[in-house]
């Protein structure tokens, strides 16, 4: 790909249908931030090379969770959701966690945004649920593509803490994922470097990467106006 003629050309096309700018999350293990310019570094994130054997991946990570990875749990792990297609059960978990946790209103995703996730990606969208017996105390969903599979979302009831589900639900995903055939498991970052978020990701493994986000500007002028406003 020559990437100086696509961005010119993409640009062209930007223009021509009215956007007015361009946010993305770029990919952590690919490299494309360094064709891209403008672009921010904004935080670590956490990963596990998938290629090692699974003692080597224990290695990396502390007592608890090695422990877990050796099978000692009491929570029932499945991959399969209740309802892939209706996530609203998830939403409503997941936004009891962002109010405990004292998260940013911007990541305050409603079950719209969940359900036309699910719609949107549906052939890469891996629901996880943590069941205690007969209740739910928690549930990951993670987005899988080619050699990678992404932690991208989680929710846990109020006891979660104490029944470690979170450490339980990654011990789970990393086996899975590893006879699966995926090379990295994407963990992401913290909400900011080097947070509580953050330290827990390292708990399953020290590697680490950059990552980045680039902006681009289509319209100035429109842009300008609407900054003004």
């Amino acid at each position: 790909v020559d990437w100086g003629v696509f961005l010119s050309d993409f640009h062209k096309y930007c223009e021509g249908n009215h956007f007015i700018a361009e946010f993305a999350r770029l990919h952590p293990f690919i490299g494309n931030h360094q064709f891209l310019s403008p672009i921010k570094e904004e935080h670590d994130v956490i990963y596990i090379d998938l290629t090692q054997s699974i003692e080597t991946i224990k290695h990396g990570m502390n007592k608890g969770n090695k422990s877990l990875m050796n099978g000692h749990s009491d929570l029932n792990i499945h991959r399969s959701p209740r309802n892939s297609k209706n996530l609203s059960w998830f939403a409503s978990m997941y936004q009891q966690t962002m109010v405990r946790d004292k998260a940013n209103p911007a990541y305050m995703f409603d079950a719209d945004f969940f359900n036309y996730a699910s719609e949107c990606l549906k052939r890469h969208l891996v629901p996880v649920e943590a069941w205690y017996g007969t209740v739910l105390v928690g549930a990951f969903l993670f987005l899988s593509f080619g050699d990678y599979i992404h932690y991208w979302f989680s929710g846990t009831i109020d006891q979660a803490a104490n029944l470690g589900v979170s450490h339980d639900i990654l011990c789970e995903v990393i086996k899975w994922a590893k006879a699966e055939g995926y090379k990295i498991m994407n963990l992401g970052g913290g909400l900011s470097r080097g947070d509580s978020l953050e330290g827990f990701k390292h708990t399953f493994s020290p590697l680490k990467k950059p990552f980045y986000t680039y902006r681009k500007v289509h319209n100035q002028t429109v842009y300008n106006e609407l900054c003004q406003a």
